[in-house]
């Protein structure tokens, strides 16, 4: 008798924990969680330094100062990476990320303008990364594979897709759902391993009532947030790619060329710094034409 409910006992722990961990309502949850959010945070603009730090055997370009901001609204969404100006070319440069609610375009000095595939998004990119909707990716072969701390945080490991070319997999806290890292590996049968890329959300900030942003990205770059406004008016023209103007420049992709050989390394602390310089931070406006000095 006390060996049967022992048994008992173990099978209904165990189902427990499966039910606890189960994929769906992990999925269903988030979901949920995102709606209210979308509901209560109508507009979101976020200010960040972008910074390169450089460590020994890397040339100057790994000490490049800039600023990424970010614009939501709804679904919608843009992201301008403003780079300061490159030893050999006179200008500060702008490559910007465009999510109408329907198509994604990539602007920039050195490829024009270009409508990017809709499976694009599939596979996270900046707009997961920086914004957090996992919820919204493409989720039917999901899988949860583990659980594991990052950043001090508890965490679901997710795996969303894996093909015989790539993987994407995600770190999802298991309180609230935020996204705390997210994974991308490559596979070549040509290289040997994967390539890996990956970013991590860190010191999570209150924004409004319950709702966070990390304050805190690590990426190819470390980014710093320095300013975040909630459900301040956003023009719905900074998310028309056709108000933006842009050429294809070649003198900038020939400067940026020129550069990747320069040794000389300004004074520029390494990771981890608590705020990169100052650089100038445009207003969150419907004027896509403004320079960045």
């Amino acid at each position: 008798m006390k060996f049967t409910l022992q048994v008992l006992l173990t099978v209904l722990l165990t189902a427990s924990i499966s039910f606890a961990a189960n994929i769906e309502d992990i999925i269903r949850e988030a979901k949920a969680k995102g709606a209210k959010y979308n509901e209560e945070v109508k507009t979101l603009f976020v200010a960040m330094d972008t910074v390169k730090p450089v460590t020994a055997g890397q040339s100057a370009k790994r000490g490049l100062v800039g600023k990424t901001l970010l614009y939501k609204k709804g679904a919608k969404y843009r992201i301008e990476s403003i780079i300061p100006e490159i030893p050999g070319f006179s200008k500060s440069s702008k490559n910007i990320s465009i999510y109408n609610g329907k198509d994604k375009w990539s602007i920039n000095p050195i490829a024009g303008k270009q409508k990017m595939p809709a499976g694009i998004l599939v596979l996270g990119g900046s707009n997961v990364s920086f914004f957090g909707e996992w919820w919204n990716l493409e989720l039917s072969t999901a899988k949860l594979t583990g659980e594991e701390k990052i950043e001090g945080l508890d965490c679901y490991v997710i795996e969303i897709v894996r093909t015989k070319y790539n993987s994407y997999q995600i770190w999802v806290g298991k309180n609230n759902f935020q996204l705390v890292r997210d994974e991308v590996a490559r596979f070549s049968p040509d290289v040997a391993g994967k390539q890996m890329q990956s970013s991590t959300r860190a010191d999570f900030k209150k924004i409004l009532g319950e709702w966070e942003f990390p304050s805190t990205f690590y990426k190819l770059q470390d980014l710093y947030v320095k300013d975040v406004k909630v459900n301040g008016e956003i023009s719905d023209e900074m998310f028309d790619a056709g108000k933006v103007n842009v050429e294809a420049d070649d003198d900038l992709q020939k400067a940026i060329l020129r550069q990747g050989t320069t040794v000389k390394t300004p004074g520029f602390p390494p990771k981890p710094v608590p705020h990169a310089p100052e650089v100038s931070l445009p207003a969150p406006t419907g004027d896509t034409e403004e320079t960045v000095k």
